[in-house]
C-alpha cells in the first residue's frame, strides 16, 4: 500500500510539472539500437541546446542504419497524456516493442531544436543520404535499402477540434515510413515546437477571466469620462470652419473657476464696504484735557 501510494504521487507531480511550463514542448527519442546515455533520461526539463549537443554526442558512433528526424510543430507534452492520441509513437517510447532497445523522452524542451543541422551531421558522420518526406503530400518513400535519413516534416496542428484527429493521423504516417525499414535498425528522433499562444491553455484561461462580464456593478462613474470622440478626427481643424466652431474657448473648468472667483469677488466687496462705512469722530481716540477729564483721573 505505501508504495502504491508513492507511484500514484510520482505521477500527480508529473502530470502537474507537464502542465507547469509554458513555451515548452517534448522530444521523443527511441531506437531498435543501443544507445549511448546522454543523461536525458528520466529528465523533465532541458534547454534545446543542451539536449541538441547531448543528442549529437550520442549518435556520433552511428549507431544504427537508418534515422528518421520527424519535425512536429505546435504540440505540448498535453497533446500526447491520452492514450489515444497517438497510439503509435506511444508503444514505441513505453517499449511495448520488442524490437526497440532505447527509448527516452524529455517532456519540457525550452527553444527549438535544429532538425536540418542533427539531420546534415548524421549526413556527414555516417555517410548517409538525407531525404525530406513531406507528410502533407502524403507520399511514403518505399526504399528498403537502409542508410540514409528520412526528415519527415508535419504541418502545424490546427487550434480547433480536429486537432486530435491530425495528431492521429501524423502518427499513422510515421508508422507507415517505419514499415519499410523494419529489416533495418533505424532511430527514431521525434522533434517538437510549442503551441501557437491561443492554444496556451494558461492564456486561455487569463482570456476567459477578463472578458467574462463584471458581475458586481463598477463603482465608476463612466459619464464623467471625458469624450475624446469629437478629437478622433482631426480634419475638422483643417478645415474652413469658423474660429469659434473650430476651438472651444470655455470649457466647463473655465466656466467653474469663473463663477469661483465671481464670488469670491462679491464676498471680498461686500467686506471691504462694511469696512468703509463704519463712521467715527476724530475726537474718539482723543484724550479728554477739560474739567471732567481731571476729575476721572
Amino acid at each position: 500500500m505505501p508504495f502504491r501510494r508513492i507511484g500514484l504521487l510520482a505521477i500527480a507531480l508529473a502530470v502537474t510539472s507537464t502542465t507547469a511550463f509554458q513555451g515548452t514542448s517534448p522530444l521523443f527519442v527511441f531506437s531498435t539500437s543501443r544507445l549511448a546515455e546522454t543523461g536525458l533520461e528520466g529528465s523533465q526539463l532541458g534547454l534545446a541546446s543542451n539536449v541538441q549537443t547531448k543528442l549529437s554526442n550520442s549518435l556520433e558512433i552511428c549507431p544504427s542504419d537508418s534515422y528518421v528526424i520527424v519535425s512536429q510543430p505546435g504540440v505540448s507534452a498535453s497533446d500526447f497524456t491520452a492514450k489515444t492520441s497517438a497510439p503509435n509513437l506511444r508503444r514505441w517510447v513505453h517499449g511495448a516493442e520488442e524490437k526497440v532497445k532505447s527509448a527516452w523522452t524529455v517532456p519540457e524542451v525550452y527553444g527549438q531544436l535544429d532538425a536540418d543541422k542533427l539531420a546534415r551531421s548524421l549526413a556527414n558522420k555516417c555517410g548517409v543520404q538525407v531525404v525530406d518526406v513531406d507528410a502533407s503530400a502524403g507520399f511514403v518513400p518505399v526504399d528498403k535499402s537502409g542508410k540514409r535519413v528520412l526528415k519527415v516534416e508535419f504541418p502545424e496542428l490546427p487550434l480547433n477540434s480536429e486537432r486530435a484527429s491530425k495528431l492521429v493521423s501524423h502518427d499513422s504516417f510515421l508508422n507507415a515510413v517505419l514499415q519499410p525499414l523494419s529489416g533495418h535498425t533505424v532511430t527514431v528522433i521525434y522533434t517538437t515546437t510549442p503551441p501557437a499562444s491561443e492554444h496556451d491553455p494558461f492564456t486561455q484561461h487569463a482570456a476567459q477571466i477578463y472578458e467574462m462580464d463584471d458581475p458586481y456593478p463598477s463603482s465608476v462613474h463612466m459619464d464623467f469620462k471625458r469624450d475624446v470622440s469629437a478629437r478622433a478626427d482631426n480634419s475638422t481643424l483643417n478645415s474652413n470652419l469658423p474660429l469659434f466652431e473650430k476651438y472651444q474657448f470655455l470649457s466647463p473648468a473655465i466656466f467653474m473657476g469663473l463663477m469661483v472667483t465671481f464670488i469670491l469677488a462679491m464676498i471680498m466687496y461686500v467686506g471691504l464696504t462694511a469696512l468703509g462705512s463704519l463712521e467715527v469722530s476724530y475726537f474718539a481716540f482723543s484724550k479728554e484735557m477739560g474739567p471732567a477729564g481731571q476729575k476721572k483721573q
